[in-house]
């Protein structure tokens, strides 16, 4: 984004974010798109590409169930590091209801050259905005590694340069930023799972080895949410070896259950986009209604996650075995009786079983979020790499 914000010192610019949103409704951004080749950009105004738009975002909706969960755009060198009172006005007519917010982050070109981002997130039913801080993930986001999201991306991306252009006055900018959809009235809200395919032929699979006692009866989903509150499992752990008794004891201070929980944090860390957001249980056969949680299973599902949790019931019905999935909310009972429909991304997928990490840009975390304009020449072509994985705090 900075170093789109440099090609235009003079105009604005911006582009779309698209991601998911944590367990406490904070956003997670996995892909940022910059202006494309067809957009208009004023001193005060920007406006996406709407077939790249919907060309790119429909990709990233579809085939990997990413959200669209906000804009970006730049006010250069104005004294306006806030949303406009266009900008606000144009989020909160179009608000996508249901959703659990709308990101704005607005980028600012200081006197030395460098660029700031300031992350704003507007909840529906609220016309005051919250301001947020940017923290930088580690290493690059693994969506950008995926040759076909990449290809979209770059295609008809937009990396000409109006530095040379005169620099306008000063003044304070009050056009609307950027295009969002208007949300429908009664237009519906489903309740569904995503998950890799994949991972669901694996999970099948793990309750053959059930009964020979070869593992443990559950393991580990970690995943983020989607504005409409549905999660997507972007891994799927796999159980490697079947636990002692001993390890289902309760007590906190128990030796056994504390390696349990380094266990937790230590996936935790290998995966630091992803929140751990659920778990899966493997039925033995011939129990009663197998496909439903037991009153402990869905305690301990309530009591592990305080802030919504995904359970997902693996068991034999026929010979033949199925997955049954449920989302516990905030309160006491689940959000459905019955179990939710588990959709399946074809998709390749797109985290791996261990994160890599950037060691660059580890070196430079403690460099901040700032970008000097001597230290870039907008002649030269964008790294494909250049949008980092960024996860927002808002």
């Amino acid at each position: 984004m900075a170093y789109l914000v440099l090609l235009h010192p003079a105009k604005e610019t911006g582009g779309n974010l698209f991601g998911l949103w944590t367990s406490d409704g904070e956003p997670v951004l996995h892909v940022v798109l910059g202006p494309a080749i067809g957009c208009t950009r004023t001193e005060v105004s920007f406006y996406q590409s709407i077939p790249y738009l919907e060309r790119v975002g429909g990709l990233l909706t579809k085939d990997y169930q990413l959200c669209h969960i906000g804009e970006w755009h730049s006010h250069h060198r104005l004294r306006l590091s806030e949303p406009s009172s266009g900008d606000s006005s144009t989020v909160i007519r179009n608000y996508p209801r249901g959703t659990c917010g709308f990101l704005l982050i607005i980028a600012n070109i200081l006197q030395n050259g460098q660029v700031t981002l300031s992350p704003y997130l507007y909840k529906e039913g609220q016309r005051n905005y919250e301001k947020g801080e940017i923290n930088k993930l580690p290493g690059q986001s693994p969506f950008r590694k995926v040759d076909v999201i990449l290809s979209h991306i770059l295609q008809d991306e937009d990396t000409t340069s109006t530095v040379n252009e005169q620099r306008p006055r000063d003044y304070w900018p009050s056009s609307p930023s950027g295009s969002l959809r208007p949300a429908e009235e009664g237009e519906p809200k489903h309740d569904h799972v995503y998950m890799f395919e994949e991972d669901r032929k694996m999970i099948k699979g793990l309750l053959h080895k059930r009964g020979t006692s070869e593992i443990c009866g559950e393991g580990d989903l970690f995943g983020l949410w989607t504005s409409d509150e549905e999660p997507v499992l972007h891994v799927v752990h796999r159980p490697t070896e079947r636990k002692n008794e001993q390890q289902l004891i309760q007590n906190d201070d128990h030796p056994l259950k504390k390696k349990e929980e380094e266990e937790k944090e230590s996936l935790s860390k290998d995966y630091p986009s992803l929140q751990h957001i659920g778990k899966y249980i493997l039925h033995p056969q011939r129990v009663h209604e197998a496909d439903k949680p037991t009153p402990g299973e869905a305690s301990s599902i309530r009591s592990q996650f305080p802030n919504g949790g995904v359970l997902i019931v693996v068991y034999t019905v026929e010979e033949e075995i199925g997955l049954a999935a449920y989302i516990y909310n905030k309160g006491p009972e689940p959000k459905q009786n019955q179990s939710l429909e588990i959709k399946s991304l074809s998709s390749l997928k797109v985290f791996s079983e261990k994160q890599e990490t950037n060691e660059k840009m580890e070196e430079n975390k403690a460099e901040g979020d700032e970008v000097n304009l001597m230290d870039v020449d907008p002649q030269d072509p964008p790294s494909p790499n250049f949008d980092q994985h960024l996860g927002l705090n808002a």
